[in-house]
């Protein structure tokens, strides 16, 4: 088989594995604990009242984490309707983008054969599995903490020889700080550090 349409069919595999994993089972039960319940009516207090940037919770501002996945799953509310699949929605396509990362990522740093073994490690993580299919901000988190990762690798790992200029990198390494920042702003620095060990796992 030549070399495209093998990459072609080792990425539709990967892509049909993924959105497999991220979308089964969203909506057949309902919001879970205390967490699942509390995340979906911030956002949904967010997209009805409008305010966007401050998230709050019966009335009042909730500061624990920043507002960007309430925004992201109120916009989804909005749009959708307000339901458990709605609610868990943006975690499972965060989490369906964070698998094709890794395997992405493993082609890159050992060879071609390596991306459909790194994707089936992860999504057999018990931590990644329970996370995907819930409606927290850890999804989110990890596709950004994933997304530096890549872009990290893409900006420094197998520089070719002679080494590109400054001008050349310096692009790269500043979209790869840019996106490890992302974390941040979906929990305070101490969490992003701590959470999701599994990708640093996997990677």
């Amino acid at each position: 088989m030549a070399e495209p349409a093998r990459a072609s069919r080792d990425w539709g595999i990967a892509l049909a594995l993924a959105a497999l994993f991220a979308f089964t089972g969203l909506g057949n039960h309902p919001l879970l604990a205390a967490d699942e319940p509390r995340v979906a009516g911030i956002a949904w207090e967010m997209q009805h009242t409008g305010e966007w940037w401050v998230p709050h919770l019966a009335g009042e501002p909730f500061l624990e984490h920043p507002p960007l996945f309430y925004a992201v799953l109120g916009a989804f509310i909005r749009e959708l309707g307000a339901s458990e699949g709605v609610a868990r929605l943006p975690g499972a396509i965060a989490s369906l983008c964070t698998a094709l990362l890794v395997f992405a990522l493993a082609r890159r740093l050992a060879d071609r054969s390596a991306g459909l073994p790194a994707l089936f490690a992860l999504i057999g993580i018990a931590g990644f599995a329970r996370y995907s299919h819930r409606a927290l901000v850890d999804p989110l988190l990890m596709l950004f903490v994933m997304a530096g990762y890549y872009a990290y690798v893409r900006a420094v790992w197998n520089v070719p020889s002679p080494l590109p200029s400054r001008t050349e990198t310096l692009p790269k390494l500043l979209l790869a700080t840019t996106k490890s920042s992302f974390p941040s702003r979906l929990k305070s620095p101490t969490e992003s550090e701590m959470s999701h060990p599994e990708l640093a796992t996997v990677v």
